[in-house]
């Protein structure tokens, strides 16, 4: 039987397809399910706000928002922290309770906090 190329090309793509398909086919009939794409949720955003700091023994207490005070965790804040509240430079004295921080932990140590940033929480966040 003489093909032409274009029935050669036709004929071996459809022989990828079908062999391509045939794990789908099997597991559809055999009743397992195929696999699927876990769907992620989108990240939950925790304020953190400021409880107390300590400017003699230098540390922050901070703890999730509306949250018990058993959630609370005190960090060392390196002498050389840069610290900043609303965008200005500031000391570890001007953060006051209830202002929302984000802050970086030293590479060294995991209860060091070597920058931090706080602000107002924004509204809608109680």
């Amino acid at each position: 039987m003489i093909t032409s190329p274009l029935q050669s090309t036709i004929r071996c793509s459809l022989t990828r397809f079908v062999t391509a398909a045939i794990p789908f086919v099997v597991l559809a009939s055999s009743g397992v399910a195929a696999p699927q794409t876990p769907h992620r949720l989108p990240p939950k955003v925790v304020y953190i706000e400021v409880v107390t700091t300590d400017t003699t023994a230098m540390t922050i207490t901070v703890q999730p928002k509306n949250s018990m005070s058993a959630d609370a965790k005190t960090y060392k804040v390196t002498p050389a922290a840069k610290i900043t509240v609303s965008g200005n430079p500031a000391t570890l004295a001007d953060l006051k309770s209830g202002l929302q921080v984000h802050f970086h932990l030293t590479a060294a140590d995991s209860t060091a906090v070597d920058e931090l940033s706080a602000s107002p929480a924004p509204r809608g966040s109680e």
